[in-house]
């Protein structure tokens, strides 16, 4: 697959194009369109991703993970850990809170982590030293700001209409009803994008299509065998 890096600027050119040079619509407008864009494309595609380190305080669980919209792997010294969730914590090792690593007969170093919310992991057993850990998932959307280049953003090149359609559709909202109707094609477009970039079959219905994009990209992490806690631990 093909990727070019854009910036704000080309981004802005496709735009106002999709909106026929119309005056009505300012910069701003259009700069404000293209952030709604990005968020949305990534919250219903997750396509770009990352990782950022966060600090693991010895004996304390829970972790925020700052600089990431989902977290989606974690790693120990380079090693990845195991996910799980809170509730199957809570049912086979009820004070796994204060179960530190490297007593007790529990592992040298934490072997799992669970999801609280969408940016911050708990550790299990907790940390046995205060250090850095590795924390992969979705990035946090491009967010264009005026006289910037968006020099960070790599987009496949047939996500380029799909985004300017979509942006398109959002700045038509300050438009009249009549002119929003013009629009409704273009959303139908970027829907219909979406699905190709997720893998889905192309939308008949695409509103519901996109609602279904946004409610359905959490990751759902499972996997702590009770079995591979230690003799006791339950």
């Amino acid at each position: 697959m093909a990727y070019t890096r854009c910036t704000l600027a080309e981004l802005d050119k496709r735009l106002w194009e999709r909106l026929d040079l119309h005056p009505y619509y300012t910069v701003q407008d259009r700069y404000d369109a293209l952030r709604m864009a990005l968020k949305i494309w990534q919250a219903a595609t997750s396509v770009w991703r990352g990782s950022v380190t966060a600090t693991a305080i010895v004996g304390d669980p829970y972790i925020p993970v700052p600089g990431l919209a989902q977290v989606t792997g974690v790693r120990w010294d380079g090693v990845p850990l195991s996910p799980t969730t809170i509730p199957q914590l809570d049912f086979l090792a009820p004070n796994w809170r204060s179960e530190m690593a490297g007593l007790g007969g529990r592992p040298a170093t934490p072997k799992y982590w669970a999801p609280i919310g969408l940016t911050t992991v708990a550790l299990w057993p907790t940390p046995p030293a205060t250090q850095e850990i590795t924390c992969h998932g979705v990035s946090l959307p491009p967010d264009p700001a005026l006289m910037l280049p968006l020099t960070a953003v790599d987009v496949a090149d047939f996500w380029i209409d799909g985004l300017v359609d979509l942006a398109a559709w959002w700045a038509a909202g300050k438009a009249l009803p009549v002119e929003q109707e013009k629009f409704q094609g273009h959303f139908a477009a970027a829907v219909q994008v979406i699905a190709k970039v997720r893998g889905d079959a192309l939308a008949d219905r695409p509103f519901q299509a996109f609602l279904e994009a946004i409610v359905g990209k959490v990751a759902r992490s499972s996997g702590l065998d009770k079995a591979a806690l230690p003799e006791g631990g339950a």
